[in-house]
């Protein structure tokens, strides 16, 4: 399976809510997920706390939905599960390519004896570029695919293309 995004959509999803100054925030998601920017903001469903916040999972879900229509699951360990189960794993090299593929990579939490010590992470890759919302930064789109060593351990899918 392989979604459309209309080209340079990812771009706008994500400036826009740089532009409103996203925050990360654990388990925040904007809910609903129809809701469009500038009359957003996220909410974490099991605290009830509202804010401009947003998680890495939040983040994917929400975009992925604006671009293409397809409302994910919530939570990256799920989101995983269904690339597994729908997208073609490739080659984390192949988050450096510039091909108008977009593609979503995973980190999977750090499990040491049985307890989750970190948590995992889900973000998306076009043309060598990652968007997604992290600690201490939110909504970003200013790495390079490679720039980070944990990026090396992801495990990337192809997800749509543009057009």
């Amino acid at each position: 399976m392989r979604l459309n995004f209309p080209k340079g959509k990812l771009q706008a999803l994500t400036s826009s809510l740089i532009g409103l100054h996203f925050t990360y925030g654990w388990g925040f998601k904007i809910i609903p997920i129809t809701l469009q920017a500038p009359e957003i903001e996220g909410t974490n469903p099991d605290t009830g706390a509202t804010g401009r916040e947003i998680d890495c999972s939040g983040f994917s879900r929400w975009t992925i939905w604006h671009a293409a229509g397809m409302l994910l699951p919530d939570g990256s360990m799920e989101q995983h599960q269904w690339a597994e189960a729908n997208l073609k794993l490739v080659s984390v090299s192949d988050g450096h390519k510039t091909d108008g593929v977009i593609r979503i990579a995973f980190l999977r939490p750090t499990i040491v004896n049985g307890v989750q010590v970190e948590a995992g992470h889900v973000m998306l890759i076009e043309n060598n570029t990652v968007y997604e919302s992290h600690g201490h930064h939110g909504v970003d789109n200013s790495r390079l695919w490679g720039s980070m060593p944990f990026m090396s351990a992801c495990e990337v899918y192809e997800l749509a293309t543009t057009g």
